[in-house]
């Protein structure tokens, strides 16, 4: 098989850790393993990310709950001059784009087979309403894409109805064989993971009323949280928790790095997401099922319920907290309960394997790339 060159492009930073860049990092890691080379063609970036290619000068903006940036001038002859040396066979888009760098990098790649993959879901006016207008400006260049993939079943609807776009669904990968060690486990301490950005949309605040019942009904057990990420939020849940008498029992470890993340989760009894929605997927999900050890607990918005659609009891209402703090109580007192769940889990994070979801993409690519040679 052919050895391809590949372009990621993407409209933000690539420096930013957010779910987008996560799953280049992924797929990119994969194809360089497979002596395929990988460059990022991004907005403004730093440069620290090996063969990033930074096209573009961004602006930062809030969409979708989240805060990110978009490119308010492209440099043309770079883009020119970046493509002619890369000689790329396949460059890769993420969707919806802004009409200032990707569009561009469309127009000045005639003959280049061009992937996309869509990322968004919304349940928000503001957000749809928003979509609308961006897809009048990027129609022409949506119709120069070969194929396009949705992360999950919400982003393919998200994408049918607001940009028009038809999409296969191909979920995130994950490297089930990156992390490799055993847990160590202090069996007299029962250990709780939220794992996010401290925004109001992860909704830390619910874990944290959750556990402070969970405590309570429960005195006869140790417990401890573990919250994992930081952001503008961190110093006003420092203040509940200690409002809730549990400054001892909570730990903030703030960012951490990837190694760190998973030997945490390892060693954790249960893992709680209850982001309030416009999830389109959820990689935190997969991260979590991926160290196999914690029972998985999320909120029941759309994208995580796709990930966690053989695990429905494994989802809560992000409004209720007595039901979350309920789930915990189960899933920690019924040992069978625990086993069966963990096995389930073990089964369904099969199904994101790096190994085949890459696999499938690469094949697409080769597919594409014969059919071109072909006309």
């Amino acid at each position: 098989m052919k050895k391809l060159k590949i372009g990621f492009v993407i409209d933000d930073s690539i420096d930013r850790p957010d779910g987008v860049q996560q799953y280049l990092y992924s797929l990119s890691d994969y194809f360089r393993q497979k002596s395929h080379q990988v460059y990022f063609l991004s907005g403004q970036s730093s440069g620290r990310i090996d063969d990033s290619f930074s096209l573009a000068t961004n602006l930062k903006v809030r969409f979708n709950r989240n805060i990110l940036s978009i490119p308010i001038y492209a440099n043309k002859i770079k883009i020119k001059k970046t493509l002619a040396e890369l000689e790329l066979d396949i460059l890769h888009f993420q969707l919806p784009f802004s009409p200032i760098l990707s569009r561009q990098i469309i127009k000045l790649s005639p003959h280049t087979a061009k992937v996309a993959t869509f990322h968004i879901y919304s349940e928000r006016k503001l957000e749809i309403i928003g979509s609308k207008l961006l897809n009048l400006t990027i129609q022409q260049s949506l119709k120069q894409l070969d194929l396009i993939y949705a992360l999950s079943g919400p982003a393919q609807q998200f994408a049918l109805d607001n940009f028009k776009i038809k999409s296969q669904i191909k979920p995130v990968p994950i490297n089930l064989t990156k992390f490799k060690f055993q847990p160590i486990k202090t069996q007299s301490l029962v250990k709780i993971v939220f794992l996010g950005r401290l925004v109001k949309r992860k909704n830390c605040q619910l874990f944290l009323q959750a556990f402070h019942q969970l405590v309570i009904s429960q005195s006869n057990l140790n417990f401890q949280a573990i919250i994992i990420g930081d952001g503008p939020l961190r110093t006003s849940l420092e203040k509940l928790t200690a409002s809730y008498n549990l400054t001892s029992q909570v730990e903030f470890v703030g960012f951490v790095d990837e190694l760190t993340k998973f030997k945490l989760l390892r060693q954790a009894d249960l893992a709680v997401f209850p982001s309030l929605g416009s999830e389109s997927f959820g990689i935190v999900l997969l991260e979590a099922l991926a160290a196999k050890h914690p029972i998985v607990l999320a909120s029941n918005n759309p994208g995580y319920s796709f990930v966690l659609k053989s695990l429905t009891d494994n989802l809560f209402d992000p409004t209720n907290a007595n039901q979350l703090a309920a789930k915990m109580v189960k899933l920690l007192i019924d040992g069978q309960l625990v086993q069966r769940t963990l096995n389930k889990q073990l089964q369904l994070i099969k199904h994101f394997d790096i190994q085949i979801i890459g696999d499938e993409i690469l094949d697409d690519y080769n597919k594409i790339l014969r059919k071109s040679l072909k006309s």
